[in-house]
């Protein structure tokens, strides 16, 4: 079976590049979401559909494609059949609407806002990264100003958000709601080349993240040879099985490669909890795995870590832990407040490096990029530009930590990032 598995792999590669060669020549490859990087960043995706829906956009099409859209909603239930229908004369559409500071009940910045004077709908747009606890219950809040309002809930694979009080009215996403919104917004845009051509990248940049085809022609030309024959059908069958495993290959590289770079600093304390069954099993199961690096200890009772791992999406981020060397436990930040012992020097230093909610500050590292849930657009050259970004921004926040702590402890840090054990008097 591996022959055969090897022979129909041999034809697909042949098929793909037949159509490669097309698409090269064509343009099709040509996509400014892609080439510009913005095709995983939220903020982006909201700001080109909040275009869309503005009666004020750049489009200068008034407004036809909030009509389009409030249209799909009430077809696809997401929104009532009766609900009503925006004053266009006077609707108006925001992002990032900043509703005020965030408490427990209100404030926060709305994704995207659609609003006249009695009615209301709120996107709260998620590609990849986490809802902010409390985020649906403070949206709630200030939409009742509003005598009508629906809360929707956009992202990608259709999942309700996690450890939230309140929930949204509907769940959109992008191949469901968005992609057949923006459909129709071509047919209206027929003699209008700038306006269609830039909705056309973007539904192209929608298939790609929502992991759909761009080329039936060549799904059609792969199915008819996987179907021509029983060994290639049991062979297809194989490759299925084995996705998953390289895709854990690909992963593995990466943490490898920053492995290797990190090595390079001379500095002791990194632990890797990475193995090739841990991410193997991570698409399969919730499963926590990353580069742990000790960068101080304080009166040998806590350890401030730098984590670098991924979250559900498979993105890598860092963030800074607190851990209690003696039940080796993390100890989260509404626990240290309430402690009696170091926790002024905590509060101290962490409160230098930005605060997050109720845990110890975390970010995305930069470029946000999926190392990988699919083979598709996987570039070994990408990878490795991407790993030497990752790395370089973990050397920063090293400095950064190291650089921070000098100044609010003068002498307690090696200055060379060896951040051995360090003693410091109870505040």
């Amino acid at each position: 079976m591996v022959n055969e598995v090897k022979q129909l792999l041999s034809q697909v590669v042949t098929i793909e590049s037949k159509y490669n060669q097309i698409a090269k020549a064509t343009g099709d490859y040509y996509n400014l979401f892609e080439i510009l990087r913005i095709e995983e960043k939220e903020v982006k995706h909201s700001a080109f559909i909040a275009d869309l829906l503005d009666v004020e956009g750049y489009h200068s099409q008034d407004d036809t494609f909030l009509r389009l859209f409030v249209r799909v909603l009430k077809k696809l239930d997401k929104i009532p059949k009766d609900f009503p229908e925006f004053n266009y004369s006077n609707v108006k559409t925001e992002t990032e609407k900043n509703i005020g500071p965030i408490t427990d009940d209100e404030g926060g910045r709305i994704d995207i806002l659609i609003y006249d004077y009695t009615t209301a709908i709120i996107i709260e747009n998620k590609i990849y990264a986490p809802v902010q606890p409390k985020q649906i219950t403070r949206y709630r809040n200030y939409a009742k100003r509003f005598n009508n309002f629906r809360i929707l809930y956009l992202n990608l694979d259709g999942r309700a958000p996690q450890n939230q009080e309140g929930v949204p009215d509907a769940i959109i996403t992008y191949q469901e709601v968005i992609l057949p919104w923006l459909q129709e917004c071509i047919k209206e845009c027929t003699s209008k080349p700038k306006i269609r051509e830039s909705i056309a990248q973007y539904i192209q940049t929608i298939k790609y993240l929502s992991g759909m085809s761009t080329n039936n022609e060549k799904n059609i030309e792969i199915g008819r040879l996987i179907a021509s024959s029983e060994d290639y059908r049991k062979a297809a069958h194989d490759i299925i099985n084995s996705v998953n495993y390289a895709n854990a290959f690909i992963q593995f590289e990466y943490w490898n490669n920053m492995r290797i770079k990190l090595s390079s600093l001379t500095f002791d304390n990194i632990s890797y909890d990475v193995t090739f069954e841990k991410v193997l099993k991570s698409y399969t199961e919730h499963i926590s795995y990353g580069i742990k690096i000790l960068l101080a200890t304080v009166n040998d009772k806590y350890e401030i870590i730098l984590w670098v791992g991924l979250d559900g999406d498979k993105i890598p981020f860092h963030s800074y832990l607190l851990y209690d060397k003696k039940t080796s436990n993390e100890v989260q930040k509404d626990e240290m407040l309430s402690r009696n012992d170091e926790s002024a020097i905590i509060q101290k230093l962490f409160y230098e490096l930005l605060p997050y909610e109720n845990q110890w500050y975390w970010e995305y590292l930069s470029p946000e990029f999926k190392i990988t849930n699919t083979l598709d657009h996987y570039s070994k050259a990408q990878n490795i530009k991407i790993i030497e970004e990752h790395f370089n921004q973990i050397e920063k926040i090293l400095r950064r930590f190291d650089e921070k702590f000098n100044s609010l402890f003068p002498g307690s840090v090696n200055p060379n990032l060896r951040l051995t054990q360090i003693a410091m008097p109870i505040v």
